[in-house]
């Protein structure tokens, strides 16, 4: 394998924010290729064969068996890539500054960190890609990327304003993206629930502007309203140049295989893919939510700049 730096654009955030929209389009550029949520390989590829952007089972794909074929020798059992499963970093360790591990944990942490490392220096080599999209959101496995060293990190922080979000985690959504048959439902979340992790994962992903190099801030609305102003300067972060004809005013041809792991339903779009602003949350949204959300995430407002009252 070569041995230079991959270099990976982590997309940071809460769930529900246009990452997966936003994977999906940078996934068209020629020289980048889309994994979604890679952290999930473990659980949600290798253990469930759930299915890929494309609807290929993860487990028949042979460009995700190539992949764990060249990085390994083998495909490995899940539970080697299994994030949640090792003594990696957690929320509250990288919000709180205070990670460390247990010598008896340390050899293991080591072998997943190797093991990590190995799997995307094997996408490198096997798609050919300069720029892997990796869209985990999750800060702390962010974090946990920053610390190996043959990792190039260029951390993407999306954020969205919390109303859109909270109300989005509302809405009951069948998804359309499993097996057939199936009858899974998208997650929902209570208020109190919700609030906490929207804290937790921003306060986390603000931090890791102190963890890595490259850091850029980018608001969902600012992609949805106008796409290619924000594509080029993502671009622009990535120290790549911008192909000006990706975007047709709010509309983007699909071309590309789109390979990633799980993600929201819509990653399965095919041919066209329209961005739209949403901003249902304004008119639908209860008066009380509005205003408790408005109050309880009131910092980020302010910090994001997201005007206070709905218009």
């Amino acid at each position: 394998m070569r041995k230079d730096k991959v270099k990976v654009l982590y997309i940071a955030g809460v769930n529900r924010s246009g990452s997966t929209v936003l994977t999906k389009v940078l996934n068209e550029i020629e020289g980048f290729f889309g994994v979604n949520e890679i952290v999930l390989i473990g659980q949600f590829g290798l253990r469930t064969n759930r299915p890929l952007s494309n609807g290929e089972p993860f487990n028949d794909s042979k460009l995700w068996n190539k992949v764990l074929n060249n990085a390994y020798g083998e495909v490995p059992h899940w539970s080697q890539l299994s994030y949640y499963d090792q003594p990696t970093p957690r929320l509250a360790n990288l919000v709180l500054d205070n990670f460390k591990l247990k010598d008896s944990e340390i050899k293991k942490h080591e072998d997943y960190a190797k093991a990590v490392t190995r799997l995307y220096q094997s996408i490198r080599e096997v798609t050919g890609c300069q720029v892997i999209v990796d869209s985990s959101k999750t800060p702390e496995y962010a974090y946990f990327l920053s610390t190996l060293k043959d990792i190039d990190l260029y951390v993407l922080n999306l954020t969205r304003d919390p109303r859109g979000i909270f109300y989005s985690h509302q809405k009951v959504i069948q998804r359309q993206d499993m097996n057939q048959g199936s009858r899974i439902l998208m997650k929902r979340k209570g208020m109190f629930n919700f609030i906490l992790k929207y804290i937790a994962r921003n306060i986390g992903s603000l931090r890791l502007q102190q963890k890595s190099a490259h850091y850029l801030k980018i608001r969902y609305e600012d992609f949805a309203r106008s796409p290619a102003p924000v594509l080029e300067k993502i671009c622009r972060f990535l120290d790549y140049d911008y192909p000006s004809d990706l975007v047709r005013e709010d509309t983007i041809g699909l071309s590309k295989e789109d390979h990633g792991i799980w993600g929201n339903p819509m990653r399965k779009s095919k041919d066209t893919l329209k961005i739209v602003h949403d901003s249902q949350w304004k008119d639908k949204l209860l008066t009380w939510q509005k205003a408790a959300v408005t109050i309880l995430t009131l910092p980020f407002l302010l910090l994001f700049k997201y005007p206070l009252k709905s218009k």
